[in-house]
């Protein structure tokens, strides 16, 4: 072939609109960098995690609330209200 001849089709029809050929063509050409870049991160991000000691804390306000429906209803008094660990105990479990 001759040196004019041996033009890509891109380069003969600069007003042609990129193809899914022309992404993948690229995509192949650098395909070592769309491999190294996530296969580098990973290690580095294992790396700086190997390390640390996991630690799980947790913390919880609970509002324990001694109004009875049924006895706003029935205007009685419950007798829980007497005994109060008895009625923690209940809220409890």
């Amino acid at each position: 072939m001759a040196p004019a001849e041996h033009t890509s089709m891109r380069e003969t029809l600069p007003n042609r609109p990129t193809t899914l050929a022309d992404y993948l063509a690229i995509v192949w050409r650098r395909k070592w960098i769309f491999i190294a870049l996530p296969v580098i991160a990973g290690l580095v991000a294992f790396k700086m995690t190997e390390g640390d000691d996991p630690s799980y804390r947790a913390e919880a306000l609970v509002l324990l609330n001694r109004a009875n429906v049924v006895t706003g209803v029935t205007q009685t008094q419950d007798p829980a209200v007497w005994d109060s660990k008895r009625f923690l105990t209940t809220q409890a479990k």
